[in-house]
């Protein structure tokens, strides 16, 4: 008996065979294939394998699925399959395990946001709200609520010359989906900042014929300057500003010179700059009609009017006879001149004054004091003194 190496080989050799009907136990095993999240938890099966099957013996261990235990992405997850059976030929003399469990990776599903490119004038800032996004590589219906979005092309002064900048994109998060369940990377977009319209215009000017006149650099009008630009001169030209330019073809037009503008925070490559013309008006120089030469007369001093009532002093002339009278002599002033100025050659008409009327009127005469001679008194002389 014991050169039988199992049961089966014992029946057939007493002939029992066909009454025992004991089957043999097996052990099934299972493995499962990685695979990139996709949103559910279904596995593949990708081998089986059966233990203490008889030489020989034609037995198959197949069929079953297989599932994760979440459809999240990790590593070493487990796998459980079910359904699991024997077939061939000789299955029928084995039993074996319905499920079996095995371990396998979800890896993170690739996914590719994509920062929209934009456009914007320069002066205006682009405000992000954060869905400026494509994204390619989202399964089972999942969502991204938003990205962080961020340029330097994106502030008002951010210049034309430096366009166009780039658009980083980061951080996606919120909607359906789970970060970890992706591999993501982010592509930049482009921000273009476009000029925006600037006039300038010169101001109109007026000048007399014969002048030279020079145009000022502040004489313009700019329209369109953003950002708190400024602007602080221009080259201006014009036919009209010399001293030849004829009445007959005013107004003459003033010219700004293209790409003259200069000075302030102004920079041209942030405009589209369009140049209107002025006008310079001459007008005719006004003649002065010569004026008359005043005859030659000669001077005869300040013209005096008289008083109303001048009051002429009065001159005592002595009469002997009598001593108490005196006679008034009235004082004859000078003839006064009055000259005039008119429009037409001057006229110089002499104005003779009023002759007063002497009036005679006694003038008390003080009577004459005599006043008795004083006698002449000789000095007195010192008396003599002798000298030793």
């Amino acid at each position: 008996v014991s050169t039988f190496v199992n049961a089966r080989e014992i029946a057939a050799t007493l002939g029992l065979q066909r009454n025992l009907r004991t089957v043999l136990a097996l052990v099934g095993s299972i493995t499962a294939n990685d695979k990139p999240y996709d949103g559910t938890n279904a596995a593949v099966i990708a081998s089986r394998t059966l233990t203490t099957v008889f030489a020989g013996d034609s037995v198959v261990y197949t069929g079953g699925t297989a599932q994760f235990n979440n459809p999240n992405a990790g590593n070493n997850k487990t796998v459980t399959g079910t359904g699991l059976s024997l077939t061939g030929a000789d299955a029928g003399n084995y039993t074996v395990n319905a499920s079996a469990t095995t371990t396998a990776d979800i890896t993170p599903a690739p996914l590719v946001v994509t920062a929209n490119n934009q456009t914007k004038p320069y002066g205006t800032a682009f405000a992000f709200n954060g869905t400026e996004f494509t994204s390619s590589g989202l399964v089972n219906a999942d969502t991204i609520g938003s990205a962080t979005l961020v340029s330097a092309g994106a502030p008002a002064a951010a210049h034309v010359a430096g366009s166009p900048y780039p658009i980083v994109a980061s951080d996606a998060t919120g909607g359906s989906f789970t970060p970890g369940n992706y591999s993501i990377s982010y592509v930049n977009g482009v921000m273009t900042v476009t000029p925006v319209a600037l006039t300038l215009t010169a101001n109109d000017a007026t000048k007399v014929a014969g002048q030279t006149l020079t145009l000022p650099p502040s004489a313009f009008t700019a329209v369109g300057l953003v950002n708190g630009d400024s602007i602080d001169s221009v080259v201006e030209t014009s036919p009209g500003t010399v001293a030849s330019a004829p009445v007959v073809g005013s107004p003459y037009a003033i010219t700004i010179t293209p790409g003259s503008a200069a000075g302030g925070t102004f920079v041209p490559s942030n405009y589209v700059t369009v140049h209107q013309q002025g006008e310079l008006t001459v007008t005719p120089a006004v003649v002065m009609p010569p004026v008359p030469a005043l005859p030659n007369t000669p001077y005869e001093g300040p013209v005096v009017t008289p008083p109303v009532n001048p009051p002429w002093a009065p001159v005592v002339v002595p009469v002997k006879t009598p001593p108490q009278q005196v006679a008034m002599v009235p004082l004859v002033p000078p003839p006064v001149v009055t000259v005039t100025r008119p429009a037409a050659p001057p006229v110089v008409q002499p104005v003779a004054p009023p002759v007063p009327q002497p009036v005679a009127q006694p003038v008390p005469v003080a009577e004459p004091v005599e006043v008795p001679p004083t006698p002449y008194l000789a000095p007195k002389r010192a008396p003599k003194q002798d000298r030793y």
